[in-house]
């Protein structure tokens, strides 16, 4: 089977000429690999308005001109019940974002490192990932659960500030450090480290 070449599909993105209409959307309806470039093409227009005549309204709004009552007939001449329906997924789903990238592993374990043992005060918290994560978030609490402080890091270090220094008084504590995906769900959550400011 023949593709549509990359000019084709995005002048199809771009102007989508009733002239095409009937062969692009013939092929769409049966080429996975055409359907996933123009997928691709869709979700990757160039941002620059003198890069392209890309409109994702004008887009869906063809999409949705091909199926209006007036034109179901003819559409269904075109492309067959089958096609029909294949043609629609092609048109509408392609703009769905994307779900988040898994996050890359680049090791064994999360592991929190310092502050750990007797310390005589906390400035910054160290630990060490596997996981190319785009955000960390770390849970500073008493044994007995209570969370005194949270923090966030797109590093692995955190600056604790003046005012978070002030809430570690003298006493026990414990911490963890999660790995956050994109979407801010924990992908991996570290062992306890305890640690005890001296007074």
């Amino acid at each position: 089977m023949s593709h549509l070449t990359d000019n084709e599909l995005v002048r199809w993105r771009d102007e989508g000429d009733p002239k095409d209409r009937d062969r692009v959307l013939g092929h769409l309806a049966t080429c996975e690999d055409c359907r996933q470039k123009l997928a691709d093409l869709v979700r990757n227009a160039p941002a620059a308005a003198s890069e392209t005549t890309f409109d994702p309204a004008l887009f869906i709004q063809r999409g949705t001109d091909v199926f209006a009552p007036k034109r179901r007939r003819l559409a269904s001449l075109w492309l067959g019940l089958g096609g029909l329906a294949v043609a629609a997924a092609s048109l509408f789903l392609v703009l769905r974002p994307a779900p988040p990238p898994p996050i890359e592993v680049r090791g064994s374990e999360l592991q929190a490192l310092k502050p750990a043992g007797s310390v005589s005060s906390v400035t910054e918290f160290f630990w060490t990932s596997p996981y190319a994560a785009p955000k960390y978030r770390i849970l500073v609490r008493h044994p007995a659960g209570a969370v005194i402080l949270q923090l966030e890091s797109t590093r692995e270090s955190a600056p604790l500030d003046a005012e978070s220094q002030a809430k570690l008084v003298p006493g026990d504590y414990e911490w963890i450090v999660d790995a956050l995906d994109a979407s801010g769900a924990i992908a991996a959550s570290s062992k306890p480290q305890a640690f005890t400011i001296a007074p």
